[in-house]
């Protein structure tokens, strides 16, 4: 063992904050207190089309730029980051400690291979860190869609349709199932999902670390406190 590594062993160095690479972390928290306010952080409550779903936080500010940071430049530790933080959340929130399984919302494997990691799976990956719940691996994206951003509400429904296929359904029936992305614009994601894995028994919830500034819901079915 090298002198270094028997010092590391009596007195390990500070964890240096994954979002901000600057400043060091207290423990027990996933970032360090200035970015942690950065990102505005609170449990936010949406109703979609009567599926109970969550935000952290709001897309904005700091939260829009990290966001933006894992999608388009790759920056999976902030990503794994901001999952921890979905999952403490989970950890406080009453109605969720009946959940079964984490449902990541799946990336086709071309958008993968682009991408480098499917955040959404990074989040989930984050989260049962510090909450311990499977990950529920039995749903898959069968067609790689368009980037459901560029699209009208209407458009987006479309673009989904036939989408995602269940793989292993009979581990869903009579569950609850926490399905997890990065930011909550419409809701039709969540609802297209919710739709397929309820008709084999399962009961969806939605979990999202930020809420769109203008909630785009369709035809009025998102309410959001």
């Amino acid at each position: 063992m090298l002198w270094q590594d028997f010092l590391e062993l009596l007195a390990p160095s500070p964890f240096v904050c994954d979002l901000c690479q600057q400043q060091i972390i207290d423990e027990g928290l996933p970032g360090c207190r200035s970015c942690l306010a950065q990102l505005e952080l609170r449990l936010r409550v949406l109703q979609v089309s009567g599926i109970p779903c969550y935000a952290v936080g709001v897309y904005q500010n700091r939260m829009k730029e990290l966001l933006r940071e894992i999608k388009y430049q790759g920056n999976y530790k902030a990503a794994f980051v901001l999952g921890m933080i979905l999952g403490l959340a989970c950890q406080e929130e009453a109605a969720l400690q009946g959940v079964r399984w984490i449902l990541p919302v799946p990336l086709h494997a071309n958008r993968i291979r682009k991408r480098g990691f499917n955040q959404a799976r990074v989040l989930a990956d984050g989260m049962i860190r510090v909450w311990k719940r499977p990950i529920y691996q039995g749903m898959i994206r069968i067609r790689d869609t368009e980037p459901q951003s560029d699209l009208s509400p209407v458009e987006r429904r479309k673009n989904l349709q036939q989408a995602f296929m269940i793989t292993d359904a009979k581990v869903l029936l009579g569950q609850q199932v926490l399905i997890v992305d990065d930011i909550f614009t419409t809701g039709t994601t969540v609802q297209t999902i919710a739709s397929l894995i309820a008709g084999y028994g399962a009961v969806p919830r939605g979990l999202f670390v930020a809420k769109s500034l203008s909630l785009k819901g369709l035809g009025g079915n998102v309410n959001a406190t």
